[in-house]
């Protein structure tokens, strides 16, 4: 392993003088590049010293483990080895994760897919989202060509992206936040490509129970752990259109247009952070209003909603058909969250709260309904065991919502508060500990 860390850092001194030129002419067929030269060549952009632990990396985990890299370092590197290389640099330097939900739109959008490496499709997928390559259009469908040879030019604009966050490319095509992507452009919005909303897995009961500690009768959680669980969960799991969303620190660190040489960046964090402050704050009085319900008194559980709902036909709804459900089945709802204001994500139209919910319903019944989301038109209930406990990890949706109905009732809601949650996992059931 040594001789092989030498190796290579000695390559990367040697090839500084010997690769050519990245000009290409155009009598001349594009000039490959091969995976010692690649590597070399990231090591010397990044002026990788020989203890820094970026080297360690990629002569370690990239190359000599690194997916059937080293099997042949003097040939050709394609493009799906080079984005392993470049998705090892990313997560080093930049600690860019894998995208469980543009993961999955790419592997139903990107047309060549199925070409891909399977070890090799996680490095694609993050690689394409962090602007690294460029969709080719192709018969209306969009390709990411895995198995072309990199050229010298190529490489060229790789190591510019490495070094300049500027120069990369950007799958969203949105110039501001009232344009909507370039279709022509944007991943997985070519002329005919339309949603595949028929491939989305929804949630349901699990078959599978979760087994923990009970303390009075009351399940207990580490919460650093669930944290760190919600914060990996997929994002925007029912939309499957290729927009950006932004995670909490993105969202604090973005300035819209109508801001821009108005107010100062430091100015515009501090009013987004007083801005998911208030949302998360709602969002935890919505959840522990909705889901502590008991049906002898549902006027408290009535009153705590309106205060943090906006005056609109839909919110009506919403807590008119959860009272009603209270009421026929004789409900009485005990449960408690998990969460934190760092869980805020922001989507293209609507913001989301993610948290986990811990929850015990009771009833003189056998079985009671439990709303697994709400939706305007459809709201999927499935029956679980009455006294028994378990958990789900939801999406409350919060922000902005205006009285866009002219509803003639109304109340003295909160505008900025919440238009209900979705479901992101299954229901599990808690048993204790045997």
């Amino acid at each position: 392993m040594k001789k092989l860390i030498i190796g290579i850092t000695t390559l990367a001194i040697i090839l500084t003088s010997i690769i050519p030129s990245f000009t290409a002419t155009a009598t001349t067929a594009p000039k490959t590049v091969t995976i010692k030269q690649y590597v070399s060549t990231i090591l010397d952009t990044l002026q990788v010293p020989y203890t820094d632990p970026i080297q360690e990396a990629v002569n370690q985990k990239w190359v000599s483990k690194g997916h059937k890299l080293i099997a042949n370092p003097s040939a050709a590197i394609t493009k799906e080895q080079s984005a392993q290389l470049l998705y090892g640099v990313l997560r080093t330097k930049e600690g860019v994760k894998p995208d469980l939900y543009y993961e999955r739109l790419l592997s139903y959008f990107m047309g060549d897919v199925k070409a891909i490496d399977p070890s090799y499709q996680r490095a694609v997928f993050t690689t394409t989202m962090n602007g690294f390559y460029e969709p080719q259009l192709k018969n209306e469908k969009k390709y990411f060509n895995p198995k072309n040879k990199v050229t010298e030019a190529e490489m060229k604009v790789m190591m510019g992206r490495i070094l300049d966050k500027s120069k990369r490319y950007d799958p969203f095509q949105i110039k501001d936040i009232y344009t909507a992507p370039n279709k022509f452009k944007s991943w997985g919005s070519a002329p005919t490509v339309k949603t595949i909303r028929s491939n989305i897995t929804y949630p349901k009961l699990s078959s599978v129970k979760k087994y923990m500690t009970f303390k009075n009768g009351i399940p207990v959680e580490d919460r650093t752990k669930v944290l760190k669980e919600l914060d990996e969960e997929e994002r925007n799991r029912y939309e499957m259109i290729f927009l950006k969303y932004d995670k909490y620190e993105d969202y604090l660190n973005s300035i819209a247009v109508i801001e821009r040489d108005v107010i100062s960046s430091n100015m515009a964090r501090e009013k987004r952070m007083a801005e998911v402050d208030h949302w998360y704050e709602v969002a935890t009085k919505f959840t522990n209003a909705y889901f502590n319900v008991d049906y002898k008194n549902t006027k408290a559980t009535e009153a705590a909603l309106k205060e943090i709902m906006p005056s609109s036909y839909y919110s009506k709804e919403l807590i008119e058909n959860h009272i009603a459900l209270a009421k026929k089945n004789k409900i009485s709802m005990q449960s408690f969250m998990i969460s934190d204001k760092t869980l805020f994500y922001e989507g293209f139209n609507v913001s989301f709260v993610r948290t986990r919910l811990y929850f015990n319903i009771t009833s003189p019944n056998k079985t009671v309904p439990f709303v697994m989301a709400v939706n305007k038109k459809n709201e999927p209930i499935v029956s679980l065991k009455s006294n028994a406990w378990y958990c789900v990890d939801l999406d409350i949706a919060v922000g902005y919502y205006p009285n866009y109905d002219n509803e003639t009732w109304s109340w003295n809601g909160d505008m900025w508060g919440i238009g209900g949650y979705a479901q992101v996992s299954d229901i599990i059931e808690i048993s204790p500990v045997k």
